[in-house]
């Protein structure tokens, strides 16, 4: 791996933990301010926090220039890693695993292939 990659993926890394906590506290703050119910809630917090990365990686990232093609990329590429999240995690369920080996292998290949796909198509130069 190069070091314009590793150094792309730390800072991909650290805006994924930013983004995390952003979903968080949108979810917190509409669930017990404004009484809406938890699905909602994490709906609109998905929506934010996943903006708020779109433009973060996009400047600190992969520094390119924000677009809604790209950003319509960016939110398949999102939903495509949460598809995968979910099929690890049923994966490990199938196999009768420990629901914690499902998470495992959420928090070690998701990311991974988070960054590949935000990397390779999204941000992908021409």
């Amino acid at each position: 791996m190069s070091s314009k990659t590793k150094r792309e993926f730390y800072v991909f890394a650290l805006i994924g933990i930013f983004n995390t906590l952003t979903h968080l506290l949108v979810v917190i703050s509409l669930v017990e301010k404004l009484y809406l119910n938890p699905t909602l809630s994490n709906t609109i917090a998905f929506l934010v926090a996943n903006t708020i990365s779109f433009f973060l990686n996009s400047s600190y990232t992969f520094k390119t220039k924000p677009s809604l093609y790209t950003y319509k990329r960016f939110i398949l590429a999102s939903l495509f890693a949460l598809f995968a999240t979910i099929s690890l995690s049923a994966f490990a369920e199938f196999m009768r695993w420990h629901y914690l080996i499902g998470v495992s292998l959420v928090i070690f290949i998701s990311p991974v292939l988070t960054f590949v796909l935000q990397k390779y198509w999204t941000f992908k130069k021409a």
